[in-house]
């Protein structure tokens, strides 16, 4: 259900990143020339992807993009690859053309699934557990505000406070909370 088209839309993310890395190679050697010794754009797009997903640092729509650890990792693999080329000074050029490409495309890929997945309705996505500390007017303001804001889709798992005696406007049967 939304577990399963959560899984599947995140690996269509990766696998587009796959893509995006391949295509970014493929256009720094033709820009660069044939003579550029570029590593095995199939390696460092699957390089790039196992360590995203060692990571998790994969893009976790509707509200995760996680760009800043994605571009570490790209820059990480790009860095690995310039250094165990063996041609340091003649990769470099091509290399860093590669990285920016990848990089510039991956992060505007990211902020467009995310975009796109903003749009779909709250209810595709599985809620938020959320959990309160306390239950007073505060708290229960809090609840109001949340369950109104259309981005935000959560479900409230329950209210903690430790004043047994005076008991919070949250207290008692709330037909929001589990």
């Amino acid at each position: 259900s939304s577990g399963l088209f959560l899984r599947l839309l995140e690996a269509g993310i990766l696998l587009a990143e796959a893509m995006i890395l391949l295509a970014c190679g493929a256009i720094a050697e033709a820009l660069m020339g044939t003579g550029a010794d570029l590593p095995n754009p199939l390696a460092v797009a699957a390089t790039y992807v196992f360590l995203l997903v060692a990571a998790d640092a994969v893009a976790r729509p509707p509200v995760r993009r996680r760009r800043g650890a994605a571009l570490r990792i790209l820059a990480a693999v790009f860095v690995v690859a310039l250094l165990l080329s063996g041609h340091i000074l003649a990769s470099a050029p091509a290399l860093a053309l590669w990285a920016v490409l990848a990089a510039s495309a991956v992060s505007a890929w990211r902020w467009l699934a995310l975009r796109l997945s903003q749009t779909m309705p709250r209810e595709t996505w599985p809620a938020r557990p959320v959990a309160f500390i306390g239950s007073s007017e505060a708290a229960a303001r809090l609840l109001d505000e949340l369950e109104a804001d259309r981005r935000q889709h959560i479900q409230p798992v329950g209210f903690f406070d430790d004043r047994a005696v005076r008991r919070g406007p949250l207290h008692g049967d709330r037909k929001s909370v589990v």
